[in-house]
């Protein structure tokens, strides 16, 4: 079949190799394109021609390729605009998988008792023997991903349960008709803990750090599969964690197989309404970080109005006056440890912070104490307010975007808020916290 390939990043360069080489005999790509072809190409060394997107649909209409692959990894929206537009244009998409081939782990054959005690409400528990691995990298994120060995993909090791919110699943590089020559056995018991974006702060606290204490609060002695980060190994020290207890996957070989001796699987069974599931086994764990952070640090030593600056994309510009004029302290959490960053957040009356991994720190903060987390226009999740609401944190948002001439659409772009905005939730939070305990 003769393709075309949409989008040259990171992934789409690798699905490009692959597709040449490993799935050959069943594609053949004849065009790419990407809104950067300029830049792409050059990555490319000039060894592959990489187009404008604009020129796709003149391509299909005389007949060059049949169906494209979409190359969009972790980014549902974008994945759904190309998606619509290839279609508007009466492009097939393809995928290398069906999906039937994605399986929840509770359908398969192999499951077996999970022979622990019962899991937090909201929680599924189920494990499977002998299940095969492959690992599957792209820049800093990596998967093992699970299977059976012979095509059926466990997709409750993706970062959603419903494939629809991760199609990249379907574009899977391993050939499940050839198992790689070399297997190697790990035996014993193993929690698939690790999830897509991993590496992030919150995504690894909310989607990773609160099935760990699921697992454990249910009486789990096994290990977990995890990704390193610098503040993996910090908060799990925080946990006085066992690190034997952690089989790391940036050590395994991507060219190998792994065949688990068994396999737990633990998931949500709501992913929307995750942060509320999260809070009962979240909890557990930061109250046990909280304990030994009082300890070590106490409440005197550091600022009682914080703003947490966010470095990269969506930062809150031009509040300079309106912090200075309540006595805000400013900290960047990239030049703390994490240890640092929960004592900060932990001796704080009033914490500002603009949405992002950063806003995950308020989950240590006191009772009575006020969390304001600012948004864009263009992106607003409070995905910590669950917890910080059966904790006794106050929470208030503040959104930016108002100036609809000038209104930040994209999800991804730095934002101002109005002075009197921000000054009436500064306000309201000085009339809140006379229930901080000092």
């Amino acid at each position: 079949m003769r393709v075309a390939l949409w989008g040259f990043g990171d992934y789409g360069r690798k699905l490009y190799r692959l597709l040449n080489t490993v799935w050959a005999d069943t594609y053949k790509v004849v065009a790419v394109f990407d809104k950067a072809y300029e830049v792409r190409m050059e990555q490319a060394g000039g060894q592959v021609v990489v187009e404008s997107p604009d020129k796709m649909k003149a391509r299909f209409d005389v007949g060059e390729f049949e169906g494209v692959f979409i190359a969009a990894r972790g980014a549902l929206g974008r994945y759904n605009d190309m998606e619509n537009q290839a279609q508007a244009w009466g492009i097939p998409v393809v995928t290398i998988a069906a999906q039937d081939d994605l399986v929840a782990a509770n359908a398969l054959d192999w499951v077996v008792d999970a022979n622990l005690g019962n899991v937090d409400e909201g929680y599924v528990l189920t494990a499977c023997n002998g299940v095969y691995a492959f690992l599957e990298q792209n820049s800093a994120q990596k998967l093992l991903i699970y299977h059976d060995g012979v095509g059926h993909i466990v997709k409750d090791t993706w970062f959603r349960d419903d494939v629809k919110w991760d199609p990249i699943a379907l574009n899977m590089p391993q050939r499940f008709d050839e198992l790689p020559r070399r297997a190697i056995e790990l035996p014993g018991e193993y929690c698939a803990a690790n999830r897509f974006w991993g590496t992030n702060y919150w995504h690894f606290t909310f989607e990773v750090l609160d099935q760990i204490s699921a697992m454990e609060a249910a009486g789990f002695t096994g290990t977990y599969v995890l990704q390193r980060a610098p503040f993996t190994h910090q908060l799990l020290e925080l946990l006085d964690f066992d690190f034997s207890r952690v089989l790391w996957i940036d050590d395994l070989d991507e060219s190998a197989t792994y065949r688990f001796e068994k396999v737990y699987f633990i998931r949500t069974e709501d992913y929307l309404f995750h942060g509320n599931r999260a809070s009962v086994p979240l909890l557990r764990f930061a109250e046990k970080i909280e304990k030994k952070i009082d300890v070590r640090h106490g409440l005197g030593t550091y600022p009682r109005r914080l703003f947490v600056e966010r470095v990269g994309t969506r930062k809150l510009v031009g509040a300079q006056a309106v912090l200075a004029k309540y006595g805000f302290a400013t900290i960047v959490p990239e030049k703390l440890s994490v240890e640092e960053q929960i004592a900060h957040f932990r001796a704080a009356d009033i914490v500002m912070t603009p949405h992002g991994a950063n806003s995950t720190n308020s989950l240590y903060m006191r009772p009575g104490s006020v969390f304001i987390e600012t948004f864009g226009q263009g992106w607003g999740y409070p995905a910590c307010v669950n917890p910080l609401f059966k904790k006794g944190v106050h929470y208030l948002s503040v959104t930016g975007g108002f100036d609809l001439a000038n209104a930040q659409k994209d999800g991804t772009a730095d934002y101002h808020i109005d002075q009197t905005f921000l000054e009436m939730a500064i306000e309201n939070a000085l009339c809140m916290v006379g229930n901080a305990p000092s």
